[in-house]
């Protein structure tokens, strides 16, 4: 796997654990430190398989509505095709910049 590929690979499960963050806020400290220190485990959000607590498809609908690119992959996906979904996600970054650049 080539070193771009480990990148977006790596950003893309930053951003998974942030939105995780963000959307399940513990109010008892012993949860919210258990939380955290279960998502300083790289390996444990890319394992699969896993069950997401979060409505994603309502919210991916959402953000489409709103203009941004939804790309969803399961753990075991990215693990299994890094470069592809690498790839994926800079093919979708392209073309939406060149769209970006064309409109404007």
């Amino acid at each position: 796997m080539g070193t771009s590929a480990r990148v977006a690979v790596r950003h893309v499960i930053e951003e998974y654990k942030r939105f995780l963050r963000t959307s399940f806020r513990f109010l008892d400290p012993h949860l919210r430190e258990q939380f955290e220190a279960h998502l300083q485990q790289m390996d444990v959000l890319v394992r699969g398989p896993y069950v997401t607590l979060a409505r994603d498809f309502e919210r991916g609908a959402h953000l489409q509505r709103e203009g941004w690119a939804v790309l969803q992959y399961w753990g075991c996906v990215i693990l299994s095709r890094p470069d592809r979904c690498a790839g994926e996600i800079a093919e979708t970054w392209r073309r939406r910049r060149t769209r970006s650049a064309s409109s404007a």
